[in-house]
């Protein structure tokens, strides 16, 4: 296991060594499942969704009182917004 001290990442190391592992993964709404892509997580429910499933939007943020760009999914666009 390495941690990267920049970020504080966990990376699991590959034989190679510079590589990190590719883990499969699977969309909460489409259940599409890859291992060949790299996941996209939601920014308001944190659950890996494919990237036909994401979208930008402007979601307000209580702590500061301005609307920000996130990564929605259209689980959470559809009943949050």
């Amino acid at each position: 296991m390495i941690i990267k001290k920049e970020t504080g990442f966990v990376m699991s190391a590959c034989s190679s060594g510079n590589e990190m592992e590719r883990s499969p993964w699977m969309c909460h709404v489409c259940d599409f499942k890859s291992a060949d892509t790299e996941s996209q997580v939601c920014d308001l429910c944190f659950r890996v969704t494919c990237q036909l499933h994401l979208r930008s939007a402007s979601v307000y943020n209580k702590e500061n009182g301005l609307y920000e760009t996130a990564k929605v999914c259209i689980a959470c666009g559809s009943s949050k917004m």
